[in-house]
Formats: C-alpha cells, structure tokens, sequence
C-alpha cells in the first residue's frame, strides 16, 4: 500500500513536469494524495523521494573524467520549482530538503553551477526565514555565504546578485 501511495506521488510528479503544471496546484494534489494515504506531513519521506528525484544521484555520476556523466535528467527548473513550493508550503521539511540538497549540489557545484545557484536561492529563501528570530546569526550566514560566492564567482563564470546589506 505505502509503495503504490509513493508511486502515485512521483507519477503526479513526473506529470506535472511534462503538463508544466502550477507548483501549487502540484503541491496541493500532493499533500491531499498524501492525507487521504494517512502520511503526516511534512513528510520526510517525500523529502528524500523528491530529493533523488530531480537532483543528481551521486551514485550515477560516473565516466566524469572523460567528459560525460549521467546525472539525474530530471535537474530542470519546473522540477526545482516544484521543490521550491513543497518546501514553501511545508509538505516536506525545508531543512532536510536544504541538507539532502547539500550532499548532492555541493560536490558537484563546478559541473553543476546552476544547481548551485538554485540551491543557494533554496538556502537563501528558507533557511534564513527560518532564522529571522535571530538577526544577527542571519546576518552572519549571509556574509558567510555571500564571502564563499564572491570566491566562486570567478570560478562559476557568472554573476550573483549581492542583497541589500551584504
């Protein structure tokens, strides 16, 4: 029973990629699908799923070394804002997604620079709302990554926007 609940979920998934369907439209036909199979949200399991879904499987990053790799093929932006809207809305938690994300985007941030850009918006947008009852750690965060980015800069071959503040 859980199986096919998850196998309806990623099938929901894939056709709200190929439909180019409203991420909330996605997000609330998942959380209903995931209700009415009894899961509580926000689920972990939906986290790990959707994570291994669109993002790069680390154990399919093979023959890197003579110019190809077989990365995930659903690392698109719908996917990501698909992502984007689960965590907004809480049907998996932000944190975990931004963790399992870390595994996965960091190492591969030079092959993959716009999964890192997109992961860094992802941090940007849910960790630091997460933190805004501490200002001053927010702040600390954002100075932190916005040092990292400005050494990465040169390396990814691509501007990143400075927040106010920074």
């Amino acid at each position: 029973m859980e199986a096919m609940v998850w196998e309806g979920v990623m099938e929901l998934t894939k056709w709200a990629q190929e439909k180019k369907t409203d991420p909330l439209l996605w997000s609330i036909q998942v959380s209903a699908a995931l209700n009415s199979a009894g899961v509580s949200l926000p689920s972990v399991d939906l986290a790990h799923r959707l994570i291994s879904y669109i993002c790069f499987d680390t154990t399919r990053m093979i023959e890197i070394t003579d110019g190809h790799n077989s990365s995930c093929d659903n690392h698109v932006p719908l996917a990501w804002k698909l992502l984007e809207k689960a965590m907004a809305v809480r049907i998996l938690p932000p944190l975990l997604a931004l963790s399992l994300l870390s595994t996965r985007v960091l190492p591969y941030r030079h092959l993959h620079p716009a999964a890192y850009a997109l992961y860094i918006d992802l941090l940007n947008r849910h960790a630091f709302s997460l933190s805004s009852r501490n200002g001053s750690m927010k702040d600390v965060l954002k100075l932190g990554i916005s040092t990292m980015l400005e050494g990465e800069k040169r390396k990814l071959g691509f501007r990143i926007r400075k927040e106010k503040g920074i």
